[in-house]
């Protein structure tokens, strides 16, 4: 709840203050000015064009997903319609406040959805009791009412600021200056050794394409990109979900359906 409650996560930023200021601007006016810049401007530019012509939830949306919508309608052609958007839990929000609205959002999706979901499942999976105190509602309601700006810095781009702040001097300063780092799994290492043929293996005879929920066809660029040296960490975090889903398939919806698996974590990451 760290993260969520202070803003400890690189998509609060959403921007640097000239692109918080131009989305002030009346929507017939930027639309304009995108019109009569677009020839002129070097495409990166162009691009934070198009993205400050978003909406909140969209321009959010597209930070926490890593599949396009137009990737998804290809490769997951029977769900891509169904795909969330944000729209009804920023409209939530009733405030103005651009960052906290986002730490809204989170509480409600990101936050219940994915990091304590796991962490219960994988903490009990184990017999371990995981506490949560940064999630006292006392403590949730009270930083709820502080300024976005207090947790967020978009011009220095400093997150958790008043939460190191008021740790100064209680936390050692190399603890508090040091870079953030996650939680997350190796994937990128995976998929470079074992994890890619395994997954090219599986698909051959995919549950999840059975099912019509994936075109292995469309995918095949995407495994293609992969086997490259320099292949992005996002395109292996896209492949990591299409493997989760078949793994589901597998144990829940295939022929075998709620047998356990023939293979464990160690096999996949040999």
């Amino acid at each position: 709840g760290g993260d969520e409650l202070f803003g400890g996560y690189a998509r609060y930023f959403d921007g640097y203050p000239v692109e918080h200021l131009y989305r002030r601007v009346p929507a017939a006016v930027r639309r304009s000015l995108a019109g009569t810049l677009a020839g002129v401007l070097p495409s990166r530019a162009r691009r934070r064009l198009e993205v400050n012509a978003l909406e909140s939830h969209a321009r959010y949306s597209r930070e926490v997903t890593y599949w396009t919508r137009d990737e998804r309608r290809r490769v997951f052609p029977a769900t891509a319609a169904h795909a969330p958007d944000l729209r009804e839990e920023f409209a939530g929000y009733r405030g103005e406040d651009p960052v906290n609205g986002m730490l809204f959002v989170d509480s409600l999706t990101y936050l219940p959805d994915e990091i304590l979901h796991v962490t219960d499942r994988m903490s009990m999976a184990v017999s371990l009791e995981a506490r949560t105190p940064f999630l006292d509602y006392r403590l949730v309601e009270y930083c709820a009412t502080l300024p976005g700006r207090w947790k967020v810095s978009q011009e220095d781009r400093g997150w958790k600021m008043i939460f190191k702040k008021a740790m100064t001097g209680i936390v050692p300063d190399e603890v508090l200056g040091r870079r953030k780092k996650g939680f997350s799994a190796p994937v990128s290492h995976w998929m470079k050794t074992s994890m890619l043929p395994i997954l090219r293996s599986l698909l051959r005879d995919g549950e999840c394409v059975r099912a019509g929920l994936l075109d292995r066809k469309a995918l095949e660029p995407f495994l293609t990109a992969a086997e490259k040296p320099r292949a992005r960490r996002s395109l292996h975090q896209k492949l990591w979900m299409v493997l989760q889903l078949e793994l589901w398939c597998r144990v829940f919806a295939g022929p075998n359906a709620g047998a356990c698996p023939s293979f464990s974590i160690q096999d996949l990451t040999a």
